[in-house]
Formats: structure tokens, sequence, C-alpha cells
């Protein structure tokens, strides 16, 4: 079985204080019994998570399809500058907002965002600067330097989409990714 995760994003590439806003995030989580307190081995790669919570089935539309019992079942909460990406899903296309032109192709990259948190992008057609969330990329892909990863986890309720905008305080983007 391969694993995959969803990502509520901010859409600002540079979340003002984001440390503060995810422990409150993560504070209302564990208030409500989504996720558990005691941070374990429950997400991929390095580091800690907090895993599923028995109240985690208020959160989804398919409660019967909650990873209760794997080991990768957690949530991950991500603070710095991340290209939250589709993983196996891919990447099919990456049009310019400004020049309406899929640069898939154009030979563009996201170094400055990796290293510097710039959160533009010079489209390689049309010379316009516009901010990386802005472009419309398929699948969704997001910018941010704060995230939160539900691993293995169903779709998550259209109002827990609406509660994460409304506690962030502005739009997200929903990223799946298969690995």
């Amino acid at each position: 079985m391969s694993d995959n995760s969803t990502s509520i994003v901010p859409k600002l590439t540079q979340y003002p204080d984001r440390l503060i806003k995810a422990k409150t995030i993560v504070d209302w989580l564990i208030g409500i019994g989504a996720v558990e307190p005691v941070k374990t081995n429950c997400i991929l790669g390095k580091g800690l998570g907090y895993p599923i919570g028995k109240n985690a089935k208020a959160l989804v539309g398919e409660p019967g399809d909650l990873p209760y019992g794997l080991i990768v079942c957690g949530l991950e909460i991500i603070t710095e500058n991340t290209v939250f990406h589709a993983g196996a899903n891919g990447l099919d296309s990456f049009v310019c907002p400004n020049c309406g032109e899929d640069i898939l192709e154009a030979g563009w990259d996201l170094n400055d965002f990796h290293e510097q948190g710039n959160p533009s992008l010079t489209c390689p057609l049309c010379n316009q600067v516009a901010d990386l969330n802005d472009y419309d990329i398929e699948p969704t892909w997001g910018f941010s330097n704060l995230g939160f990863t539900f691993w293995n986890w169903p779709e998550l309720k259209d109002s827990v989409i609406a509660e994460f905008e409304d506690r962030l305080g502005c739009e997200v983007k929903i990223v799946d990714c298969h690995i």
C-alpha cells in the first residue's frame, strides 16, 4: 500500500507569525479531539507529528476510511518555505496568471522561493511577475511557509476547509499528494 496526504496550505507564500498560528491551529485540533496532544513518528519522513484522534471522524466525509491502526496516520505541521506538490500525481500544467500560457516546458525554477522565500516568479514567456500561488497549477500545488499535512486521511469536509480559512484569515489551497 502506498501513502497519500492532503495538505491545507494558506495562499500566502509568507504567512505572518506562522509559528503562533501553527500552535493555535494545533491547539484547536487537539481541543476537539481530532489529533492527540503527544507527538509520535506517525508521519512520513523526519520529525514527529500529531497522531489521529478519536474525534477525527468529525473532520472527514468517510469516517470509516480513517487510518486508525496505520503507523502513518498523523498531522504534520510545516513552518518553513515548502513547495506542497502532488508527488506521484505529477505536474500537468503551470499556467501564468498574466499571459495565460503554460510555462511547464519553458525553463523556470523555484530556487528563489526555497532559498530566500521570494513569493514571486517571473514568467519566462511574458516576463511578468506574479505570486507563485496565483499560477494555475494542475494538479494543485501550494507555496507557503505554513502548512498542515494530513497523512492517509480521507477527504476533509468542506466545512473543515472553511474553518481553516476562517482561522487562518485567508484562502487556502488543498494539495493532494500520492507517494
